[in-house]
């Protein structure tokens, strides 16, 4: 619209105006006069108008711009924009929500078969440790200290370590108690011998002999005030890493075990443990009585969520999909506090829970993706969720009843129109089974005592995954399995595939990896790679009728 255009049409939206004020019961508006974003000319009402020309501009003259309003004609900002429409709001979900009952994960690192005859910490960053226990709450007691950077731990036995160093476990105590670690130091470093503390009370110690008549000898040959003693089988020893010199005794019994916490006066305290670097405490404890120790790291959630990432999901992966990773994994720990209560912790750090090598393989994406997130879980009606998640479903999700027999509101089958658009490597995969086979594994693994198979049937879901199989064999004998099993008793990868019998075998095809029952990895990176989709987008889509709070 040229300027002269401009002035005409500002002359007859003010002659309008004009007429508007002097006669409001009746009135005509040009076509070119709308209210906000609507494309209807106005009928009657003049509130908050503006003029726009045939261009979609509002008409301008001399470089300012004018609108109708209920004041008459009125100087508007250049060019101003027509008004959006006001986003929709998705209101807060209105309920309350459960807390997590800790901040801190207790995962044990070795135990049962893979617990250590000798545990060897070394600060990172750091400048000592402390000893102490922790309480049901999980927080942390300091009864001693040291300033040595490199401790091992041992049962009190005649333990043999690096270089046919033995530490012994009969020693000379002396008759006294201490009321604090530091007078029982400062008298242990006197005599050159360590300080204890036993069930609440401190004592020193002189000596490491590997039999009470060795220990008794000394006292004799010394003229020591003091008995031969050994703690009981509860009791674990702190030696300095290399030297086998005895830093500290610790002995509550079963009350509690020993725990270290790493001494940092500025930086975040870093610990090395078995070729692996940690955040957080340690907790050493014989739980038999042998010279085994089983080792739980003490973490804080976002530090343990920080080293699980990383090897849950490639640290290449689009941001979106790693936020998405971090959440399912914060949800799992914090749903599985003391899931291994009898070896004294909540979770593994393998792949029976979650692989955990702490700091790990961490980058700045992982760890952003945690950081973004922090504080923050998938829930539905308040509850905390437990976040099941695995690498593919090969099409379509599976109903937790489905898989584990038990209905779960979030845990719904969904048809997944994503993950096939990016290359997950079990799009298809197929194999033989032989019916003696097919006999072999179904008997040895369910206690069956069926002949040769004769016919596998499979039984569907609506999401066309495998919720049964029914297995008959030559003799008209027929067994079934359900849910998560049929996976296993063929040895597939996921509960989406089909048999066929063809030439005396039993052909299967099929696809996806995992149990079917929650987020895909794989549908996750093509939600946020592909089709640039939000973590919240990828959680609310596996996961239904939850929400992130």
């Amino acid at each position: 619209m040229k300027y002269s255009h401009f002035k005409l049409a500002i002359s007859v939206l003010f002659a309008v105006c004009t007429a508007f004020i002097v006669q409001t019961s009746a009135y005509a508006i040009d076509a070119n006069i709308y209210i906000n974003n609507s494309s209807e000319p106005v009928p009657d009402a003049t509130d908050e108008l503006y003029a726009i020309g045939g261009e979609g501009l509002p008409a301008v003259l001399e470089d300012k711009s004018y609108a109708l309003s209920e004041n008459g004609l009125e100087e508007v900002s250049l060019y101003a924009e027509k008004p959006s429409p006001t986003p929709e709001v998705t209101p807060e979900p209105n309920y309350t929500d459960v807390q997590p009952a800790y901040n801190v994960m207790k995962i044990g690192l070795n135990y049962g078969k893979t617990a250590l005859t000798e545990v060897c910490l070394e600060n990172d960053i750091g400048n000592g440790f402390l000893f102490g226990y922790f309480d049901r709450n999980r927080d942390f007691h300091q009864v001693a200290f040291t300033n040595n950077k490199a401790i091992t731990m041992t049962a009190d036995l005649n333990i043999t370590i690096k270089d046919d160093l033995t530490i012994g476990c009969w020693h000379i105590l002396l008759p006294s108690s201490y009321s604090s670690f530091e007078t029982a130091k400062a008298k242990a470093d006197e005599l050159g011998g360590f300080a204890a503390y036993y069930s609440g009370s401190y004592f020193v110690l002189y000596g490491q002999y590997t039999s009470r008549a060795e220990a008794q000898e000394a006292i004799n040959a010394n003229a020591i005030d003091g008995k031969a003693f050994s703690a009981s089988q509860r009791c674990v020893v702190v030696s300095e890493t290399g030297t086998g010199k005895i830093l500290f005794e610790f002995d509550c019994g079963t009350d509690y075990d020993l725990a270290i916490r790493p001494v940092s006066e500025q930086e975040k305290a870093i610990t090395w443990f078995d070729q692996n670097r940690y955040y957080g405490d340690f907790q050493c404890a014989r739980l038999s009585n042998n010279e085994y120790l089983t080792v739980v790291n003490y973490v804080d959630i976002e530090d343990y969520t920080k080293g699980v990432v990383p090897y849950e999901m490639y640290a290449s992966w689009p941001l979106e999909a790693l936020k998405a990773q971090a959440l399912c994994a914060r949800n799992y720990a914090v749903t599985n506090f003391n899931r291994y209560r009898s070896h004294g912790f909540d979770l593994t750090a393998d792949i029976y829970s979650q692989v955990y090598k702490g700091i790990g393989t961490s980058t700045a994406e992982t760890n952003q993706a945690v950081e973004e997130t922090a504080g923050k879980y998938i829930r539905y009606k308040g509850e905390i969720c437990r976040t099941f998640f695995f690498s593919s479903d090969g099409g379509a999700t599976e109903s937790s009843e489905n898989v584990w027999g038990t209905p779960v509101a979030y845990l719904q089958g969904v048809v997944d129109p994503y993950e096939a658009d990016v290359k997950t490597y079990y799009d298809s995969w197929s194999y033989e089974l032989t019916p003696e086979k097919a006999q072999a594994l179904l008997n040895e693994r369910f206690g069956c005592n069926l002949n040769k198979i004769a016919s596998i049937e499979c039984i569907y879901t609506e999401m066309d995954n495998v919720k049964a199989l029914v297995y008959t064999d030559v003799d008209g004998k027929s067994y079934t399995v359900r849910g998560s099993r049929c996976s296993y008793a063929i040895d597939g990868n996921s509960l989406r595939f089909k048999i066929e019998l063809n030439d005396d075998k039993f052909i299967v095809t099929g696809s996806g990896w995992g149990h079917n029952c929650g987020m895909s990895q794989y549908g996750a990176l093509s939600m946020a790679k592909v089709h640039g989709k939000t973590a919240e987008d990828i959680i609310k889509f596996y996961y239904t009728g939850v929400y992130i709070r």
